[in-house]
C-alpha cells in the first residue's frame, strides 16, 4: 500500500466516523482532523453547519457552538446560526452556560 492510499483510507475512515457521530463527536472530529486536507475541512464545515441548523430550535447553545466551528472551517459561508438568533434565546445566560468551547462563548 502506498502512502497516498494509506492517507486516503484514513481520511475515508474519519469521514465515516463523522457521519456516524453525534453533534459533540462531530465537533471533536472536526477539530482533530480538519487540517488533513481542504476537502475534509469543507466536508466537516458543511456537516457542522447542517447540524447547527438542525439544533437551532431545541438546543441553541449547541447550535451556536456548531455554527462557530463551521464558520472557522468555512469562513466564506454564511453563518448557520448567527448571533442574532442566539441573542433572542429566552434564557441567554443558561444557553451560554451550555456552550463548552470557551472561544464560542
Amino acid at each position: 500500500m502506498t502512502w497516498t492510499a494509506s492517507a486516503d483510507a484514513a481520511e475515508e475512515e474519519v469521514r465515516k466516523a463523522f457521519l456516524e457521530a453525534d453533534p459533540a463527536g462531530k465537533l471533536e472530529l472536526g477539530r482533530k482532523h480538519a487540517r488533513r486536507s481542504k476537502e475534509l475541512a469543507r466536508f466537516f464545515g458543511e456537516g457542522l453547519a447542517s447540524e447547527a441548523r438542525n439544533a437551532a430550535a431545541s438546543q441553541p447553545g449547541l447550535a451556536w457552538e456548531l455554527s462557530q466551528a463551521a464558520a472557522r472551517l468555512l469562513p466564506e459561508a454564511p453563518e448557520a446560526f448567527p448571533a442574532g438568533q442566539l441573542a433572542v434565546s429566552k434564557d441567554l445566560l443558561g444557553v451560554l452556560a451550555e456552550v463548552r468551547d470557551h472561544t464560542a462563548r
